[in-house]
């Protein structure tokens, strides 16, 4: 599965580093984590088109929907970041974003970090010739 450019595509879902809901001790490693796991995949994964979609659940699931598209017709992935998941309090809004998601792009993946830094494992897990070491 891949895109016409014969690249895969993975978006990163995640809330923004400032958000509220991102422990304070935490949001500088966040945005650290985030910048390298950019440089990481340009260097160990080429054939990976990869960008960061940061939303909050303010935004109406609608409007997250039409972000998705724009930022590639054709992504083969999602990583949902850890900052979403690992709060009970965001799970409802999670079930929203991955049901968007599959509705705008049937058949991309869902996938799972524990933090910015170790996305490319996830990227491993489910393309592995694209994000080959």
């Amino acid at each position: 599965m891949s895109n016409t450019a014969g690249r895969t595509s993975i978006i990163l879902i995640g809330l923004p580093a400032d958000h509220p809901k991102v422990p304070a001790d935490l949001r500088e490693k966040v945005a650290i984590g985030l910048k390298k796991i950019e440089s990481t995949i340009r260097e160990t994964a080429p054939d990976i088109t990869y960008a960061c979609l940061f939303t909050t659940p303010d935004e109406p699931i609608e409007h997250f929907k039409q972000r998705l598209l724009a930022v590639e017709p054709r992504v083969q992935g999602m990583v949902i970041g850890n900052g979403i998941r690992a709060n009970m309090e965001l799970t409802a809004w999670m079930e929203q974003l991955i049901n968007a998601l599959h509705e705008v792009l049937p058949g991309a993946k869902v996938m799972f970090n524990t933090f910015p830094t170790d996305t490319i494992d996830a990227i491993r897990r489910w393309f592995p010739a694209s994000a080959a070491k």
